[in-house]
């Protein structure tokens, strides 16, 4: 599986989002997330630290709250 994902470009693998939806799902419970990434350090030897996606925090936000308004 790890080469087939490979072979469709991924690089990276999420496990906290994937663990809280396992225990929810085990628990019956209703789950969501909202990812949200300003930063990589996939490549320390060429870090960018640029401003932590201070320009789109705010949209996220917004979109956070828009969703949970209409739960």
């Amino acid at each position: 599986m790890v080469e087939y994902r490979k072979s469709e470009g991924c690089s990276t693998v999420e496990m906290e989002c994937a663990a809280l939806a396992a225990c929810a799902q085990k628990r019956g419970a209703s789950f969501g997330q909202i990812l949200y990434t300003a930063d990589s350090l996939a490549n320390i030897y060429a870090h960018d630290e640029r401003d932590w996606g201070k320009g789109s925090l705010r949209k996220a936000l917004e979109l956070c709250i828009a969703v949970l308004r209409t739960i």
